[in-house]
């Protein structure tokens, strides 16, 4: 218990000062990764209409 609580305040120390970092960070990715999805899902909709 106590180890995980010592690695508890190790990570609340490290994400406090490289919070704003990180954020940005994963906001680009996530947006990255829906940009992705959305041109993939895009394209299988102009591909349906083509067939139809």
């Amino acid at each position: 218990m106590t180890y995980f609580s010592e690695f508890n305040n190790y990570c609340v120390l490290v994400f406090s000062h490289k919070c704003p970092l990180l954020i940005i960070v994963l906001a680009r990715e996530i947006i990255g990764i829906y940009k992705e999805l959305f041109h993939a899902i895009e394209e299988q909709r102009l591909k349906k209409q083509e067939k139809n």
